[in-house]
């Protein structure tokens, strides 16, 4: 059986790995994202997405586009509109209408 002085200890020892751990995830993820790495995919889902509305502008449907990337239409179609809400509004900023 522990004692409190020793369960003191180790929770102490535990801590400072967990502060070091802390410190060197911090330092490798900002190395990794100072090199341009796309460590959680929004890159590559932004990129997803920009095609699945360029394909829309073409005039294919959500379903077909949909299978193209195994996503539900519903999704795909809810994609495409926020792309187009945003787009929007950075035009009507762009014109002064926003703020």
């Amino acid at each position: 059986m522990m004692t409190n002085e020793e369960a003191l200890k180790k929770l102490i020892s535990a801590k400072k790995r967990a502060a070091k751990t802390k410190q060197e995830i911090e330092q490798l993820t900002t190395f990794l994202l100072k090199n341009g790495v796309d460590l959680d995919g929004s890159r590559a889902r932004e990129k997803r997405n920009q095609k699945m509305y360029r394909q829309r502008l073409k005039g294919m449907t959500f379903t077909e586009i949909a299978k193209t990337v195994n996503l539900r239409p519903q999704t795909v179609r809810v994609i495409c509109e926020r792309i187009t809400f945003r787009l929007n509004r950075k035009k009507k900023i762009a014109a002064g209408g926003l703020k």
